[in-house]
């Protein structure tokens, strides 16, 4: 769902920066605790967030497209 500052568990081997990462439910407040502890990213909360970047470009890609095509038609439409 979101970024959010990076998080660990004791004896994790990741640390975590989505709060949809599929291992966030299972930890309860308390034993979240913040920073990355020097461990490396956890792949899943890389993944998400690579899909939502993704997802944020396309839906901007076609709002530009959107834009252009009805531009092109106003001047169409208009004789020019």
């Amino acid at each position: 769902m979101s970024t959010v500052g990076p998080w660990h568990t004791v004896g994790g081997d990741f640390y975590h920066i989505r709060d949809d990462c599929k291992y966030y439910p299972s930890v309860t407040p308390s034993a979240a605790i913040p920073g990355t502890a020097q461990r490396q990213t956890c792949m899943e909360c890389i993944e998400a967030l690579v899909s939502e970047q993704r997802r944020d470009r396309i839906v901007t890609l076609l709002e530009r497209l959107v834009n252009s095509l009805e531009s092109t038609s106003n001047l169409t439409d208009s004789g020019g």
